[in-house]
Formats: C-alpha cells, sequence, structure tokens
C-alpha cells in the first residue's frame, strides 16, 4: 500500500508542470469566452462554475463544510460559498471591467482613514483578511490614489501564479515576501507609507490563538511584530460586498491589542456574511471549545 501511495504520489509530481499548464490553458479560453459577456453574465457564469467545482472537490467540500457549520448550519452555505469563490476568480480576471464599473467603492472616509496616519508622518499598517475579494480591495485602494504595499507570501512557479503575479503588479500593488522582505517592510512603515498585511492565517511564522467563533484559533503575529518595531497606525481594512460589488471599510484599532480587535471585528464580519471568508483549510485542527 505505501508503495503505491509513493507511485501516485511521484506520478502527481511528475505531471504537476504538464497539468497546471492544462488547467491555465481552460482557464485562459473560459475567461476570454466571458470577456465577451455581459459584466454581470460574467460574474454569474463564473459563480456557476465555482457551484459545479465544488460539487467536485469532494475533500476541499468536506473540509469547507466543517468550518462553516461552526459559524452557520443553513443548508446550502457551502454551495454559496464555492459560488462566492468563483465570482472572485472572475471579478480578478475582468479587474479593470469591474473598476470601471465602479462595482468596487471606496468612501471618502475609508480614504480619509487611510490617509490620516500618513499626513502626520507614520505609517499605516492595514490589517485585512481573506474577506471578500482582497484583490480588488488593493486595486481600488492603489486607484483611490494610494501607493499600497503587502506582505505576502512568493506564489509557486506555474503559468497560473505568474499570471496572478502580473495581475497584483498591474493592480498597483508592491509585494514584500516575509523572511527576506521583512526589512523593506519596516522600512516602508517607518517611512510614512501604507503596508497591507493579511491576519487570519497562521503559516511558518510564530502564530497566537485568539477566541473566534467559540475556539482557540491560531491568527499571525506578523502585524504585532510590525507594530512594535514601527510604531505604526493599524486599521483593519476589508472588501464588504454590497449587491453586486463591494464597499470598503477602514477603521483604525484603537484598542491596547489591535491584533486581538481586528479578530472580534473579523468574526462580526464573518458572522455577517460567512459565505465571504475563505473556508478551504481547516481552521480548527484538533482544536477545542475556548473555556467558559
Amino acid at each position: 500500500m505505501r508503495r503505491d501511495v509513493t507511485r501516485a504520489s511521484r506520478l502527481r509530481t511528475w505531471t504537476r508542470p504538464a497539468r497546471h499548464a492544462l488547467a491555465y490553458g481552460g482557464l485562459r479560453v473560459f475567461v476570454g469566452a466571458l470577456a465577451c459577456l455581459p459584466l454581470g453574465l460574467a460574474l454569474a457564469a463564473g459563480a456557476l462554475s465555482g457551484r459545479v467545482i465544488g460539487r467536485l472537490a469532494f475533500r476541499t467540500r468536506r473540509t469547507a463544510a466543517r468550518g462553516l457549520s461552526t459559524v452557520d448550519p443553513r443548508p446550502g452555505l457551502v454551495s454559496e460559498h464555492f459560488a462566492s469563490l468563483g465570482r472572485r476568480f472572475v471579478e480578478v480576471a475582468l479587474l479593470e471591467r469591474m473598476l470601471a464599473a465602479g462595482r468596487i467603492q471606496v468612501p471618502p472616509e475609508a480614504v480619509d482613514a487611510l490617509r490620516a496616519p500618513l499626513q502626520v508622518g507614520r505609517g499605516a499598517l492595514v490589517l485585512t483578511a481573506h474577506f471578500g475579494n482582497w484583490e480588488l480591495l488593493g486595486a481600488a485602494v492603489a486607484r483611490a490614489g494610494l501607493e499600497i504595499h503587502s506582505v505576502a507570501a512568493q506564489m509557486g512557479g506555474g503559468p497560473l501564479h505568474r499570471w496572478l503575479a502580473r495581475a497584483r503588479a498591474a493592480a498597483g500593488l508592491t509585494l514584500h515576501p516575509p523572511g527576506g522582505g521583512a526589512r523593506s517592510a519596516v522600512e516602508r512603515l517607518q517611512g510614512g507609507g501604507l503596508l497591507a498585511i493579511f491576519f487570519d492565517l497562521a503559516t511558518r511564522e510564530r502564530a497566537r490563538d485568539l477566541p473566534f467563533f467559540g475556539r482557540p484559533t491560531a491568527f499571525s503575529r506578523t502585524s504585532e511584530r510590525l507594530h512594535a518595531a514601527t510604531g505604526a497606525v493599524p486599521l483593519l481594512v476589508l472588501p464588504v460586498r454590497e449587491g453586486n460589488g463591494y464597499r470598503v471599510t477602514a477603521e483604525p484599532l484603537t484598542s491596547d491589542d489591535p491584533l486581538a480587535e481586528a479578530v472580534a471585528r473579523l468574526e462580526a464580519a464573518v458572522h455577517a456574511a460567512p459565505a465571504e471568508w475563505v473556508w478551504l483549510v481547516d481552521r480548527w485542527p484538533g482544536r477545542g471549545k475556548v473555556p467558559p
């Protein structure tokens, strides 16, 4: 049995470049066809494709269902989540049309909140999450006249990842990789710039357990370290879905524990729109309830 598993693993490794190339080719044909449709119809097609993929990806669907059931046990919510993911992919692929159609709005109060620290020479440390369409968030903030940088892991090779990297660059987003890019991120904040970071997934860096939907949940401490090193002003920035688009919210984190405050506010946002958070990874592997 172990030998069969090893052979299957090796086969997946050997065939990965070809599989990725085929997937990328198929997606490019799909996106090309959607580009010929009215925007609303293209987004509906993306949502439908997400539902279909969700039906076929059994293991990923089970993971999403476990997480969502903790937050909201409504029937059909898992399919709604995959529909949202499919729609978000099309939104990124048709980013320029989304922006031109005003499908993501950065209201004046959000722009003012983001600019306030910069106007007094302090950095703005944006805490954001895998909620709504975060790729559109970066593009919209950049189009609002704010130069946005972000700490994000470099994606692996392959045509799909290169396409996403080009899309991010075209949207006006500059990436600082974790580890080696930490110095440039600190310099960005110390120089009075704006830097965004995801706080809702703990990867290889040190994590901190905070209560989230009644369970201790690991959150990245990178924002804490950047805040301590630079004294930048922390803000929570999220793209909230409204109808067929998004509205960007930007709120200063004013407590003595900005990360815990951001987690509490994210919980409220996910509770209001559970399908908008990404549930494709197990958020609570082997974790129990938060003690009363």
